[in-house]
């Protein structure tokens, strides 16, 4: 009788486990999603939320209260509150990521030797 119980409280802890750590990544995706709201709101910077459904939206953050966010579409001006439970993700959305700002540098510094290099080719053949 004495193992049976102690079956059962195993077998009981290792059913709650999983449950647990849902819990906690849950909570932790809904911080995460707070947090980055509140680095986003102010109604200037553009946003992209990924809803837990699939679905998209870009648009701006104009306020942030504990549950929940209000945003404003930018396809047809509408707002709507959306509770952070239903949100997958936000980010920050339009401007240059890091590869292009990369790619920018790259073309100018390739630029700049190559105006260097035509200029004392230049210089040398018309005696500048």
């Amino acid at each position: 009788m004495k193992q049976f119980t102690v079956l059962i409280l195993a077998f009981s802890f290792f059913l709650s486990v999983p449950n647990a750590f849902a819990q906690t990544s849950s909570d932790a995706r809904i911080e995460k999603a707070r947090q980055e709201a509140s680095k986003l709101s102010g109604g200037k910077k553009k946003s992209s939320v990924k809803m837990k459904t699939g679905d998209k939206y870009n648009g701006r953050i104009t306020a942030v209260s504990q549950d929940d966010f209000t945003f404003v579409k930018s396809d047809g001006g509408t707002t709507e509150t959306i509770a952070f439970a239903d949100v997958e993700q936000i980010k920050k959305s339009g401007g240059f990521g890091t590869g292009a700002w990369i790619a920018i540098g790259a073309t100018a510094v390739v630029g700049v030797v190559l105006a260097s290099f035509l200029r004392k080719r230049i210089c040398n053949e018309s005696a500048c």
